[in-house]
């Protein structure tokens, strides 16, 4: 799968700071976690501040080199692979 370069320029024209900038990081690390430019917060619309909660005010910012993961642990297939193969248990008793 190709991973789309992110634009990395911000409005001064200069590039964002890259999380390998800060931090020794994995050499598989994938590219979307050495940009942190490629996340934004998720929240769009804007809440009346009398009900606004930390929660929501925490995941409106988008996040900085010093919060992205440094190393990736992905995980094999196997499992999923097989259920895909075969298909899920299904019982086919009579229930009475």
């Amino acid at each position: 799968m190709d991973e789309e370069k992110p634009d990395l320029s911000t409005e001064s024209g200069t590039t964002a700071p890259k999380t390998s900038d800060v931090y020794r990081v994995d050499k598989n690390l994938p590219v979307r976690f050495n940009n942190p430019d490629c996340f934004r917060g998720y929240s769009k619309k804007s809440t009346h501040p009398l009900y606004q909660t930390s929660n929501q005010t925490y995941g409106s910012k988008k996040p900085t080199v010093h919060e992205m993961p440094t190393t990736f642990n992905g995980t094999n297939r196997k499992f999923s692979e097989q259920k895909l193969k075969s298909g899920m248990y299904r019982d086919n008793g009579f229930n009475t």
